[in-house]
């Protein structure tokens, strides 16, 4: 028999008995606190939770006092009656006569090392580098943080992404010379080289995992001369030209048809949806008073098309020759401008060799890639992979 009267109320004694508790703890972990208490009279006591503030998001263990959540707290996504990471609980303990009660804050830190995105970096380094770290793909891109980051491109810019560069996508390449012939030590390329132009090397090490790339490049200009010159026209970005009027198509007395080229840009002359049967079309920059220079010619005896690289105010003399001009009579060509500021310069490849002059021949080697030249990426392309782009 137990006399009410002389009964002593229990006593909670964790955290020095104090009537409100705050507690820091990192996010993603169960346990929350542990209550303790005394009863002076030696009864058994029971914990309790009582129902105020977010007692729903606890469980607690009634014999032991173990306090928990019931799924761990989540930083970036708080649960508590206030959304703010601090979550409120107040703990009773019974000896079935009397309680004594103790109120418990607890404020949930960020886990720096916790990847909440699960993009391949940690909290802690997207803070640092200014990435979202609740968004795998802070730039929008398509392509997540911790990829760009492999691979060496802004996670914060758009245009900046793997395989590109500066904006330039390297699948806008065009093939200019090939070799398959990987499965040798040694293989050559040959390619006409239009002054201007920027030339990207890639190298298929599909066949090896680790070794040594060596390219050997050399070339040597061509130049031509032509009569003299008539007066220039600026061009258009987009021209329409008689083949009549061109220089070489059988009038001896013909002047130069000359074109001034409106800005920078590749320069791209066509003969429409079918070639013409016998003809060639060479391109000459005038460089000074009966001085120019052959910058590029079609190749073949048919002419389709030619491109070759422009600056605004660069005067070009346009040349036919062969059996086909004078059956080509009354035929035109197309000629276009397109514009190339966004397209990269050759300094921006990290491991390079840069060829310049009118003449040279220089060698230069590459180490550590694991695939291709490590830069742009190639390497997403299949075996056997283009030499020369």
């Amino acid at each position: 028999i137990i006399d009410v009267l002389e009964n002593t109320p229990p006593e909670i004694t964790s955290y020095q008995g104090a009537e409100t508790v705050k507690l820091e703890l990192t996010e993603n972990q169960g346990i929350a606190a542990r209550i303790t208490a005394k009863d002076p009279d030696g009864q058994s006591l029971v914990f309790l939770i009582s129902e105020q503030f977010d007692h729903q998001l606890f469980s607690l263990s009634s014999a032991t006092g173990l306090l928990s959540f019931s799924s761990e707290p989540d930083f970036e996504n708080p649960l508590g009656q206030n959304k703010d990471n601090t979550y409120r609980v107040v703990i009773l303990v019974s000896d079935g006569l009397a309680t004594d009660s103790q109120t418990i804050e607890i404020v949930i830190l960020d886990d720096a090392n916790e990847d909440s995105d699960g993009d391949g970096i940690t909290d802690k380094e997207e803070m640092e580098k200014g990435t979202d770290p609740n968004n795998w793909d802070s730039d929008g891109d398509g392509y997540s943080d911790g990829e760009e980051k492999d691979q060496e491109t802004n996670p914060l810019d758009e245009n900046d992404y793997p395989g590109v560069i500066r904006g330039f996508d390297f699948s806008t390449l065009v093939s200019v010379a090939e070799n398959n012939d990987y499965s040798n030590q040694s293989s050559q390329v040959e390619f006409n080289a239009v002054a201007g132009k920027t030339y990207y090397f890639a190298i298929d090490g599909a066949r090896a995992s680790r070794g040594i790339a060596r390219i050997g490049l050399s070339y040597q200009r061509r130049q031509g001369s032509t009569s003299s010159s008539a007066s220039s026209a600026i061009g258009k970005e987009t021209e329409i030209i008689a083949l009549d009027d061109l220089t070489g198509n059988g009038n001896s007395d013909q002047e130069d048809y000359t074109w001034v080229s409106p800005k920078n840009g590749i320069v791209s002359i066509s003969s429409g949806s079918n070639p013409i049967n016998g003809v060639t079309l060479k391109v000459f920059q005038r460089l000074g008073e009966n001085r120019s220079q052959l910058v590029n010619a079609s190749m073949n005896t048919d002419f389709d098309h030619i491109q070759f690289a422009s600056k605004a105010g660069d005067e070009f003399i346009l040349e036919v020759s062969g059996e086909g001009t004078l059956a080509a009579s009354g035929q035109n060509l197309t000629l276009q401008v397109e514009s190339n500021e966004n397209r990269p310069v050759n300094d921006l490849f990290e491991d390079r060799t840069l060829l310049e002059g009118t003449s040279a021949n220089v060698t230069g080697s590459i180490t550590g890639a694991e695939s291709e030249l490590g830069e742009p990426l190639h390497a997403l392309l299949s075996p056997p992979q283009k030499s020369i782009w």
